[in-house]
């Protein structure tokens, strides 16, 4: 988890062991337009685009409708000092990004109020999901076969005779009933779902926490292997190819992601030293067979500058890699060459060099 997400968790847990009915937090109409902001940014659906909804299980938000200079003012008219988190002004997180760069350019430069539309759309879409949850409970229980002992049965034909919108929210509604977070699925799990109803013959797929999905030629069955936190080996993820000024943002599950930009290798370069932001040598990927998966037979990395390759194997059981651990260490791969085992080391092939023209940028963040 991330430093933020931790604080939350501890101090949600604090406030429940208080027995209260209910906990009042203050997020307010920044924070929620910039929440809007930072899942379009990520690629979202309709979730996503509630930002912050305005009541959460035991958690409301009466504040979510005021902006911080409304409330800032009321305090200051009153003479009530508060705290300003320091972490605030650093732009080493992207939600201060747009905070502090992007909503000011379209506030100074689009529309003054945009920071109050956007909240109003939030609004609005917080309404239309309630309504797509309401209309998809109504569908499932006509799809459903049985839901039994940790495994749910639906009509495959009723399935997919249903819109493509109630269709991803009833596989999400599923998802939530068998696993202990609906958040950390993500679109990318959804699609995976979709797409086999639509393919020949029986399919399967394993997705995180031991969920197993199967299709078979009536029915879609969905169920829970326990004990299981993530089992994801047989998810292959397509790099589409990116060429300077573009960007590719993946939601990789627990609110981390995946970012990859392009940018030139002129002038003097401050490489990171970062264990989840590395780059490479742009030039040297074939493009064609980048993608992010678990490992297979045959991977291997260039250990050194003179070419000389260790198999991902040798280098898992070298650095120590527990084995229960080892299928599910995400990789950035070339084909069989291994750009980067994420959160160790990358190949000595794809280094930058002075003769480097472009740099490829991954970065892995949480929020």
């Amino acid at each position: 988890m991330s430093t933020e997400e931790v604080g939350r968790k501890i101090r949600y847990e604090k406030m429940r062991a208080l027995n209260a009915n209910k906990i009042a937090v203050g997020h307010h109409e920044d924070d929620l337009a910039e929440t809007v902001l930072l899942n379009m940014c990520r690629g979202t659906g309709i979730h996503g685009m509630v930002g912050i909804a305005p009541v959460q299980d035991d958690i409301i938000r009466p504040l979510i409708y005021l902006s911080r200079k409304d409330i800032e003012d009321y305090l200051n008219e009153i003479g009530q000092e508060y705290c300003t988190d320091s972490t605030n002004s650093s732009t080493d997180y992207t939600r201060n990004k747009l905070r502090l760069d992007v909503i000011p350019q379209l506030s100074n430069n689009v529309n003054e109020k945009t920071v109050r539309h956007i909240a109003a759309m939030a609004g609005d879409m917080y309404e239309v999901e309630e309504f797509i949850e309401d209309e998809a409970d109504r569908k499932y229980k006509e799809c459903l076969i049985s839901e039994e002992g940790g495994e749910i049965k639906i009509s495959l034909s009723k399935f997919k005779a249903l819109k493509p919108l109630i269709i991803r929210e009833i596989i999400l509604k599923i998802m939530e009933k068998l696993t202990p977070r609906r958040k950390d699925i993500s679109r990318v799990h959804v699609d995976m779902i979709v797409g086999i109803c639509y393919a020949d013959g029986e399919k399967k797929l394993d997705l995180p926490y031991g969920l197993e999905v199967r299709k078979s030629y009536e029915e879609l069955a969905f169920s829970v292997e326990t004990g299981i936190v993530e089992k994801t080996k047989e998810t292959i993820i397509k790099v589409p190819s990116i060429t300077r000024g573009e960007g590719w943002t993946l939601e990789l599950g627990k609110n981390r992601f995946l970012t990859m930009r392009v940018m030139s290798a002129k002038g003097k370069l401050d490489i990171p030293n970062n264990t989840y932001t590395k780059w490479f040598d742009y030039d040297k990927i074939d493009w064609s067979k980048l993608c992010l998966r678990h490992r297979q037979a045959g991977d291997y990395l260039v250990i050194n500058s003179k070419g000389s390759r260790k198999s991902l194997q040798d280098y898992m059981v070298d650095e120590k890699i527990e084995r229960s651990k080892r299928d599910s260490v995400l990789l950035l791969a070339d084909g069989d060459h291994i750009l980067w085992v994420i959160g160790y080391r990358i190949s000595e092939y794809y280094k930058i060099s002075e003769e480097s023209t472009r740099i490829l940028e991954v970065e892995i963040t949480e929020q």
